[in-house]
């Protein structure tokens, strides 16, 4: 493969995801519910009920809406395995990609390692994240880089 065409700078912008969405609220609908089923006192109930709706308020702040300060707003993929993420707060990142993320056909789980932070940054790309091509573009290339990985 010709490396000049990948050395191309990849830029993505995310969008809010109703995949996203439709998902968080129907696990907290499920999770609610079952809350209700279990035998417990009244007062634990409602705690706890209390913190899986404050959970799905966060997740779609965070992946939905991408207000929340820590959420990526866009992406771009310079030559080799350096990255640069664009927070919220305008706050920018250089990351490196690491090996455990997961590209499939309607989902993308990229991890990412920032120098300084002991925990990686997850970003989560559903069909919908952005535009369909960009985020065809990218799985090609993570799929080219894996395979240029595994043949070292």
């Amino acid at each position: 493969m010709s490396s000049r065409k990948y050395a191309t700078p990849l830029s993505l912008r995310r969008n809010p995801s109703r995949i996203a969405a439709c998902l968080y609220v129907s696990i907290t609908g499920f999770t609610v519910i079952l809350i209700l089923f279990i035998p417990l006192p009244a007062v634990a109930e409602v705690a706890l009920i209390a913190i899986v709706l404050g959970s799905l308020v966060y997740a779609l702040s965070r992946e939905w809406n991408l207000l929340a300060q820590r959420s990526i707003q866009s992406l771009t993929w310079f030559d080799g395995n350096q990255w640069q993420l664009e927070m919220a707060d305008q706050q920018k990142l250089q990351a490196t990609l690491l090996a455990d993320s997961v590209n499939l056909p309607y989902l993308v789980i990229l991890n990412f390692r920032v120098a300084g932070q002991y925990w990686p940054i997850t970003l989560i790309l559903y069909r919908d994240s952005c535009f369909e091509e960009a985020l065809r573009q990218l799985r090609v290339r993570l799929r080219v880089q894996a395979s240029e990985f595994y043949k070292r």
